[in-house]
């Protein structure tokens, strides 16, 4: 590439760079100019972007953060024939909106009404209500928080942790515009959220009843109704963030949320999260809960009306 072999000569400018065979290691990820130039040169978007930018180290993080305006393929662009697993991979990968609340919902009520006929009476309905709001309106709120900020924001260089990263928000980082990749599809929540809730939960079921003497009936029914509250609270948030990036599409369904009001407010915070270089270092809430309390306290909450200028002089002072 273009660097100069001389050590002491001095670097090339950024504009006599061959951005086409420069290896990635080579460009300043901190320079946008410099990473837009190397995406531009070395990423199609119409071929699957799984293997073109988990493998770019450093540089993976600024390139999922450059929002493509178009709909993308993440594993194969070609026929099915051509790999089955691949289109598997890619099947599951995304999902239309209603999906969502057409099978969780269901699974829910399911959930809920099957342990109060295993276990009738073990707890209270009164306990019950309480334990299923507990679950939607400080649960959910707290995991949305946390899992947006700390996970789905985790800065990740390895090739492995930008693998996962991708599949899990980085894919929805780099296309903000495709429906069909702003929510969690179900295949991958059922495997990663709920098989593993409910081996956790019934291991600490068994843990209560032989240490402290408390039911399996009791138990069982504690952990599927707080789950259950838990998964309402779910699908509100992702049926709302569908909502946030499909609302300047056209149709009665995607129709912005009226201007002055808090949906409108929580909606421009979020695009300033996904548009605004260095917005996706604030604004994790989405829903009312997360957004009010958790932003609010850890000080993650940014005004929408903050410029892009503003927003690189107040990380410059978070970084000081």
């Amino acid at each position: 590439h273009a660097v100069a072999s001389n050590p002491k000569s001095m670097s090339p400018s950024p504009s006599s760079i061959d951005y086409k065979n420069i290896h990635p290691s080579d460009v300043n990820h901190n320079d946008a100019k410099q990473v837009k130039k190397f995406a531009d040169a070395n990423i199609d978007i119409n071929e699957g972007m799984f293997g073109q930018v988990v493998f770019l180290g450093k540089l993976y993080q600024p390139i999922v953060h450059l929002p493509v305006l178009k709909k993308i393929f993440m594993f194969y662009s070609g026929p099915a024939s051509k790999s089955p697993f691949k289109w598997f991979c890619e099947a599951v990968s995304s999902v239309s909106w209603f999906m969502v609340p057409l099978i969780w919902i269901p699974f829910l009520i399911a959930q809920v009404y099957l342990v109060e006929q295993w276990y009738p009476g073990a707890l209270s309905t009164t306990f019950k209500v309480a334990l299923f709001l507990f679950g939607m309106i400080v649960g959910w709120p707290t995991f949305e928080y946390v899992l947006h900020r700390f996970v789905f924001h985790y800065l990740t260089e390895h090739w492995l942790l930008n693998s996962g990263h991708f599949m899990i928000h980085g894919v929805h980082h780099l296309v903000p515009k495709d429906l069909e990749r702003s929510i969690f599809p179900p295949v991958p929540a059922l495997l990663f959220m709920v098989i593993p809730y409910h081996i956790l939960s019934y291991l600490l079921s068994v843990a209560a009843n032989h240490f402290f003497g408390v039911s399996m009936a009791a138990a069982t029914q504690f952990r599927c109704v707080l789950f259950s509250g838990f998964l309402l609270g779910y699908v509100s948030y992702d049926c709302i963030h569908w909502y946030y990036h499909a609302a300047t599409a056209e149709g009665w369904l995607y129709q912005a949320p009226l201007v002055g009001s808090y949906f409108s407010y929580l909606r421009q915070c979020h695009m300033q999260h996904h548009f605004v270089k260095g917005g996706e270092n604030f604004n994790f809430g989405l829903t009312p809960v997360a957004k009010i309390v958790y932003d609010r306290v850890f000080g993650t909450s940014l005004d929408p009306n903050v410029t892009e200028q503003e927003l690189q002089q107040i990380l410059g002072k978070k970084t000081e």
